[in-house]
């Protein structure tokens, strides 16, 4: 049985993303679920979107807004029209300031694409030393001074496409590319999000 796509080059094209996004997964994919202990990634799971964060952060199944590269990359092909998210919210009265902004791009009939930007991060992180640090502190004379000003942030890009294969299920990657900085050093990582989404009625 032969199966007909009028679209045979938007496919290939998909099918290609998905396995290219596939053979980069890090090696470190492949560890058990509980290799990972403390608080590793806890940025990447503060969620994003008023609806989804109302919701619990119960939008795997839905993804229909701008917020799917970050939820379910394969609730994009639903978006039927450019979407533009704007987030921000601030913790600890106001220290830890949280920033999200993401933009679908509608592509041909049956694919989107999205790119989002997400950032967390404590600012004017102020060191100090003293005067002369071989001497005790010393209110009158040897009082520690502002040497610098530094902040420390995560910041993750997400690049997400969206694919539906025919009608009701689609698939979709996102590429994350993360960057910590944290004074005056700073770490790169990746990772990839694969997804699937199903919809039985129209």
């Amino acid at each position: 049985m032969q199966l007909y796509c009028p679209c045979r080059i938007s496919l290939r094209l998909a099918l290609l993303f998905l396995l290219v996004t596939s053979v980069v997964l890090s090696p470190g994919g492949s560890k058990p679920a509980n290799a990972a202990i403390g608080y590793t990634g806890d940025f990447l799971r503060l969620g994003a979107g008023g609806r989804a964060l109302a919701m619990g952060d119960a939008f795997v199944a839905l993804a229909d807004d701008a917020t799917a590269g970050y939820y379910n990359p394969a609730g994009l092909p639903q978006l039927k029209s450019t979407q533009l998210l704007l987030q921000h919210s601030e913790r600890f009265a106001g220290v830890v300031k949280n920033d999200f902004i993401a933009v679908v791009i509608p592509g041909k009939t049956k694919q989107n694409f999205a790119v989002s930007l997400f950032r967390i991060g404590v600012d004017d992180i102020k060191y100090t030393k003293l005067k002369d640090p071989t001497e005790p502190f010393d209110l009158s004379g040897n009082r520690p001074y502002v040497s610098r000003i530094a902040s420390a942030a995560d910041w993750v890009v997400y690049l997400s496409f969206g694919y539906r294969m025919r009608s009701g299920l689609s698939t979709g990657s996102t590429l994350k590319l993360i960057l910590r900085k944290l004074g005056g050093n700073s770490a790169f990582g990746y990772g990839i999000d694969l997804g699937f989404l199903y919809s039985p009625l129209p």
